[in-house]
């Protein structure tokens, strides 16, 4: 039974909508901070007053919760747990494919099941993708933006071959959890999201489970 995790959700990945992605629809979502109740009326600016903008950064998260949170998660899987809590966000990967081996183990398995073998590497390429956006260096803004087209092709390309009656038990949800099991990791998770906060992404066109897509909204 696939993990719904309260913690993670979905909002990371096809909520690509809360950074103002563009919806499968064609629609676009503008990102807009909810209005704040707590603040008392500011007086109107005066002609050489210039008005600041408030911003809420988001908050630190202790450490020990952030662990309570985790095994909380972790304690609800059915699926195989991911094995792999070595205190570094890479893990082990002895093949050096992109994909940590334990994960690569539980996507192993999902291949010898009746299910469409393109849902299997689908999910292998987001591993892939989401792994290298947790190791992302957040300052370089080129090897940052090319990490999030990764995982936004890998989360379209995973829509797409799901149209099907048959699916994998495991999904990018699962993968989401296994990928963030340790305190480094979703702190490494938490950077990324915490640096693209505010910018707007549009779905890219072409088709996302080929080299033919192209980041460039139409």
């Amino acid at each position: 039974m696939p993990i719904r995790s309260t913690l993670l959700g979905l909002a990371l990945t096809v909520g690509l909508a809360a950074c103002g992605y563009t919806d499968l629809d064609g629609e676009n979502d503008e990102a807009s901070p909810p209005p704040r109740t707590d603040a008392a009326p500011a007086a109107p600016p005066t002609e050489t007053e210039t008005p600041e903008v408030e911003s809420d950064p988001m908050p630190a998260i202790p450490a020990g919760a952030i662990t309570e949170a985790l095994n909380a998660v972790l304690a609800t899987q059915d699926e195989p747990r991911a094995t792999d809590v070595t205190p570094t966000v890479r893990g082990i990967d002895e093949n050096d494919n992109g994909v940590r081996d334990d994960i690569e183990t539980i996507l192993e398995e999902e291949s010898t099941k009746d299910v469409p073998p393109e849902q299997v590497e689908a999910l292998r390429e987001f591993a892939v993708a989401f792994q290298r956006k947790l190791e992302v260096d957040v300052n370089d803004e080129e090897a940052f933006l090319e990490a999030h087209r990764a995982v936004t092709k890998a989360v379209l390309c995973d829509f797409e071959v799901r149209r099907g009656d048959r699916h994998t038990d495991v999904t990018i949800d699962d993968i989401i959890a296994f990928s963030t099991n340790t305190p480094q990791r979703w702190q490494a998770y938490r950077r990324f999201e915490e640096n693209l906060n505010g910018r707007s992404w549009g779905l890219g066109q072409g088709d996302p489970c080929s080299d033919e897509w192209t980041h460039e909204s139409p």
